[in-house]
């Protein structure tokens, strides 16, 4: 899934590797630092379609140039209950 941040500027690319209801990690060479605070936001595909969620975040861990774990600070209860079923969705479709 496709995920833009932005920690200072304009907003950046990136790819979302693994996402939960308190955050997610993000592939992209454009990493910031550890314990930086960023906007991230996203949509929620297949399942839970329109479901757009941006939240404030931090910076959790980095493998610089590779990937980032965000932190989400600022869910609102439907974002959060969209995460929860889209990720039951994922998981459900793998079995």
């Amino acid at each position: 899934m496709q995920v833009e941040f932005k920690a200072t500027g304009d907003y950046t690319l990136g790819h979302s590797q693994d996402i939960s209801e308190g955050g997610l990690v993000v592939v992209t060479p454009e990493t910031v630092e550890s314990q930086s605070e960023i906007v991230v936001r996203f949509n929620l595909p297949p399942y839970t379609p329109g479901v757009f969620v941006e939240s404030q975040g931090v910076v959790t861990h980095v493998q610089p140039g590779k990937s980032m774990g965000i932190q989400f600070l600022q869910l609102t209860d439907a974002q959060r209950k969209a995460i929860t079923k889209f990720v039951r969705q994922v998981l459900e479709g793998d079995k």
